[in-house]
């Protein structure tokens, strides 16, 4: 009866594994795609925020926001490779694509 118990657990600690595994290789085959475009949310949120602090002066609020999006969109990119550091079965090193 005890044997079972073990059988049934090496069974769903392998489910378990097999299923993060899966969830890893998904999320790195998208790593590309998303990375770009919050790269571009990035840069065009800090170049849009930087162009309204300089040219004008009613806008602050609009370039506070612009600047907003810029970092939290950094943030993003940097959480989602501290997901995929996290999920990796083996010591990872991200490259930038």
């Amino acid at each position: 009866m005890q044997r079972e118990d073990r059988s049934g657990k090496s069974f769903l600690t392998s489910l378990g594994r097999g299923l993060v595994y899966a969830l890893f290789l998904s999320l790195l085959a998208i790593r590309g795609p998303f990375k770009l475009i919050l790269r571009l949310a990035s840069g065009i949120g800090a170049l849009t925020g930087l162009l309204l602090l300089i040219g004008s002066e009613g806008m602050t609020g609009l370039a506070i926001g612009a600047l907003g999006v810029a970092f939290a969109a950094f943030v993003v990119g940097w959480f989602y490779d501290q997901l995929l550091l996290r999920l990796s079965p083996q010591p990872l090193a991200l490259i930038n694509p």
